[in-house]
């Protein structure tokens, strides 16, 4: 794709990335502190409603209050008088009143009279049962309508909610002891819920909290409604947002749930300004995308053209004597210059590679001697096969190939006083150099054992101590990972820092020994190595085993650059655990081999099987 071509859609995917995430981002902040107002003037209605509640309560108890404290009320619960009742209990008073129902009842708690509900006289019978059982019992009113005080408060009826009013009959002076209690009742209907409505200008649904039939919106409210926080506001749709609350019944339990819809007028308001907003980002994003466009393309992009022109020229013809135009008094003078001067380096380094070329072919005939000096005496110190058939209850089979460039993998078997000791090792780096720290460190060990050193932390601080300083001597930093491995009649000891040791058992899985922890690296520092050296004791049983391996194996590639890997090595090795140690060893190098391929080898490949054995 041409820098053009390129330019032109950075611009683009930058504008347009950025205009989304401003979007979103405006949308989304515009649309909280929507929310915010929505929900705050959402409560404020809730809070107007049940202001207009608590008014027309209010009224409702004020109207017949007067009732309660005059003379005659007081004598009429004792003597029913008629006079009392033609002049006052009259159904056209209770409709003036706004009232449904009015009842009567003696200081000892009697019903002694009643009218509502279309009757001019209520007998106890033609009051619901429903009623009777909230306000009487046993014959008796119960509290709290007999209190000593006015009471107002909700109950419920299966049709509609009531709301009563209860007061004690007390003389016009309102002095002595009552002589009985009024109670006044009206239905909170559907009318009346649309009068309140009207008043609020606010559509109302009204649902009791026990309904089985309760809408689901209404039903997630009443589950975030508590005594904290008694108000809840939801949206509904892109048009209205709910608004809910609870009534209590007298007994200050939740009776009613309510919902107003409250218009999204700052909703609608705020997606229309987030339209406005974006047609104008675009359209400002347009002109600036032109406008960098052109801008580009007179300062940049037609001289860059030139540039390139003229160093295709050079490049296609050859001729390091040509040089550029200058273009400007710019950055792209400067580059013209840089390009000029670098065409006179490329000049004079013509001649130093002519002359390079010889001594390097020198070089590698120097080098590919000290290469197979180095692959001599790798293949010098390994154990020979008829050693390895010598050794009395284990089989041994080992294996080395050494890469194209000789690394300093170290490997040796021998047997010392019945005990069979085999090391294995990788040395730093490549070459001779290597070559010769891995000949030190297989003298160095077998000089140990010999003298029957079999401390752990003895031979660790004598064979660091020996490589640290030849190594320094021989102006180097070479070190190396080494484990030793002790096995006498089934019993082995590791020690040492190298790879993973694996060990094969008859009936399980095979077992990974990390040995991290058992050593530290040899020549790496002259410090006392004694606390980094531990000691790690294994059983073998006869058909038992043990693999050692150096990074060489579980680092080689294949032709996709990708490893071979522990996990492989351990499924190749599963599969053949129950075969000798050769063919174990044959089967990973065989499938060692197979993964390869035609990619090149870096690094030395050195294995080793040992299996206990009768």
């Amino acid at each position: 794709m041409k820098l053009r071509n390129r330019t032109l859609l950075a611009i683009a995917s930058t504008l347009i990335i950025s205009i989304t995430i401003l979007y979103f981002f405006s949308a989304h902040i515009l649309y909280l502190n929507i929310q915010q107002a929505e929900r705050r003037e959402t409560v404020q209605q809730i809070d107007n409603f049940l202001y207009v509640l608590k008014y027309a309560q209010t009224h409702f108890n004020q109207t017949l209050y007067s009732w309660s404290t005059w003379d005659d009320t007081y004598q009429f619960v004792d003597d029913l008088n008629p006079n009392y009742i033609s002049s006052n209990l009259t159904l056209s008073m209770m409709e003036t009143s706004n009232v449904d129902f009015m009842l009567f009842f003696n200081k000892s708690g009697k019903y002694v009279y009643g009218l509502g509900f279309g009757h001019e006289r209520l007998k106890e019978e033609d009051i619901s049962d429903v009623l009777q059982q909230q306000l009487v019992v046993n014959g008796q009113l119960q509290l709290p309508w007999n209190a000593e005080e006015s009471v107002m408060g909700l109950i419920s009826l299966p049709t509609n909610p009531l709301l009563i009013a209860a007061y004690p009959i007390y003389p016009t002076e309102n002095k002595g002891v009552s002589n009985g209690h009024l109670i006044v009742g009206k239905v909170l209907d559907a009318t009346y819920w649309l009068d309140l409505s009207k008043i609020i200008q606010h559509t109302l649904t009204v649902n009791s909290v026990h309904s089985d039939n309760l809408p689901i919106d209404f039903r997630d409210a009443f589950q975030h409604i508590t005594p904290e926080e008694t108000k809840y506001a939801n949206e509904l749709s892109d048009g209205f947002i709910g608004g809910y609350t609870t009534i209590p019944d007298i007994y200050s339990k939740p009776l009613l749930i309510i919902r107003l819809l409250v218009p999204r007028k700052t909703y609608q308001a705020g997606q229309r300004n987030l339209t406005y907003m974006l047609i104008a980002v675009v359209t400002i994003g347009l002109i600036l995308l032109f406008v960098i466009l052109f801008l580009l393309e007179q300062m940049i992009l037609k001289r860059l053209s030139c540039l390139i022109n003229e160093v295709s020229e050079i490049s296609i013809t050859g001729d390091l004597s040509k040089r550029i135009s200058p273009l400007g008094k710019d950055e792209f003078s400067t580059l013209s210059k840089q390009v000029n001067t670098l065409l006179n380096a490329l000049q004079q380094s013509q001649t130093e590679i002519m002359a390079l070329n010889t001594s390097l072919h020198t070089e590698n005939l120097r080098m590919s001697a000290e290469l197979e000096v180095s692959r001599r005496i790798q293949y010098m110190v390994l154990p020979k096969n008829s050693e390895l058939k010598q050794l009395s209850n284990l089989e041994i089979a080992l294996s080395m190939h050494t890469a194209t460039e000789v690394g300093g993998d170290y490997c040796d078997v021998f047997q010392q006083n019945g005990h069979i000791i085999c090391g294995i090792g990788d040395v730093t780096g490549h070459g001779l150099e290597s070559g010769v720290v891995m000949l030190m460190v297989q003298s160095a060990l077998r000089a140990l054992f010999v003298n029957d050193t079999k401390a752990p932390k003895q031979i660790w601080n004598a064979l660091n101590q020996m490589v640290y300083q030849n190594v320094r001597r021989m102006q180097s930093d070479k070190n190396l990972s080494l484990l030793v491995l002790d096995y006498f009649d089934g019993k082995v000891r590791l020690m040492g820092q190298h790879e993973e040791v694996l060990i094969l058992r008859q009936d399980k899985m095979i077992e990974r020994i990390d040995t991290f922890e058992l050593g530290f690296v040899i020549g790496l520092l002259e410090d006392d190595m004694s606390e980094f050296v531990q000691e790690c004791e294994i059983r073998l049983a006869i058909g038992e085993g043990i693999v050692l391996f150096t990074d060489g194996i579980t680092e080689a590639e294949n032709e996709h650059g990708e490893f071979y890997g522990i996990d492989r090595l351990c499924q190749v090795i599963e599969e053949y655990k129950h075969a000798s140690a050769s063919l174990i060893q044959q089967a990973v190098m065989d499938d060692l081999n197979q993964y390869i391929g035609n990619a090149p080898v870096y690094d030395d490949i050195t294995l080793v099987v040992l299996k206990r054995c009768n």
